[in-house]
C-alpha cells in the first residue's frame, strides 16, 4: 500500500476536479482492502481463527476508513481561508455530496471568470476599434484640409 502513496499524491495534486481524486483514492482504497484479505485470510486461518473474524475485521477497516475521510474532509477540498478543521459532524455520504457540489461551485466559478474576462477582451477590443475610427476619420479630415489649401 505505501507504494501506491506517491501515485495517490501526484493524481491528487493533478486532478482538477475533486470527485475524480475522490474516486481514485476509493479504488486505491479497494485494492488496499482486496490486499488486506488476501494477506490476512490465509494468516487468519493459519492461526486458527474463524472466517468471521476476518469479515469482522474488514467491517471495522471499512468503519475507520469512513470515519478516516469524513474527518480529513476539509484537508480535501476547502475554500480559500476557510479554517482547516471545522465544527459539525458529517456523515460519509454527506461528505461524498459535498466533494461533487464543491466541483459543481467550482466549475460555476470558472465559467463566471471566463464570461467577465470575455466580456473585457470584447470591451477593450470596441475601444481599439474606436480610437482606430477616430485616428482614421481625424486622418481623412486633416487630408481633407491639406487638400483644400
Amino acid at each position: 500500500m505505501l507504494a501506491l502513496l506517491p501515485v495517490g499524491w501526484l493524481f491528487s495534486l493533478s486532478s482538477r476536479f475533486l470527485m475524480s481524486a475522490v474516486l481514485f483514492h476509493v479504488c486505491l482504497w479497494a485494492i488496499g482492502l482486496l490486499l488486506a484479505w488476501r494477506f490476512l485470510g490465509p494468516a487468519l486461518r493459519a492461526s486458527g481463527a474463524a472466517t468471521g473474524a476476518l469479515l469482522l475485521w474488514l467491517g471495522l477497516f471499512f468503519l475507520v476508513s469512513l470515519q478516516s475521510t469524513t474527518l480529513l474532509r476539509p484537508v480535501l477540498a476547502r475554500d480559500t481561508g476557510a479554517p482547516l478543521f471545522v465544527e459539525g459532524k458529517k456523515s460519509f455520504f454527506e461528505h461524498l455530496g459535498d466533494a461533487g457540489r464543491w466541483d459543481e461551485k467550482k466549475e460555476r466559478e470558472r465559467a463566471e471568470a471566463l464570461k467577465k474576462e470575455k466580456a473585457k477582451q470584447e470591451a477593450l477590443k470596441k475601444e481599439r476599434e474606436k480610437k482606430q475610427q477616430e485616428a482614421h476619420a481625424k486622418k481623412k479630415g486633416t487630408a481633407k484640409k491639406v487638400e483644400a489649401k
